[in-house]
């Protein structure tokens, strides 16, 4: 018996971007240092080193990225309130 797909609702284009997260800027920010570096890397290997590297870095160097995915949740609440 085949399965039902369900039914997705269509996503309202006046909605908030979600917020990002602090390995999304950090993935973003890598990504792009490694792709100049690394030109021959595919996009699965890039992704495999940028998490490794992720999983590698002391809360100093995350420290960053977490403040970044702080302010940007603090905005989506603000967008969100609002909305």
């Amino acid at each position: 018996q085949p399965r039902k797909r369900k039914e997705r609702r269509e996503k309202d284009p006046k909605a908030p971007k979600s917020a990002t997260s602090a390995y999304m800027y950090f993935s973003k920010h890598h990504r792009l240092l490694l792709k100049r570096e690394n030109s021959d890397l595919t996009f699965g290997d890039l992704g495999k080193t940028v998490g490794a590297m992720w999983k590698a870095a002391t809360p100093q160097e995350k420290k960053p990225f977490e403040d970044l995915a702080a302010a940007d949740r603090t905005r989506y609440n603000s967008e969100l309130s609002e909305y």
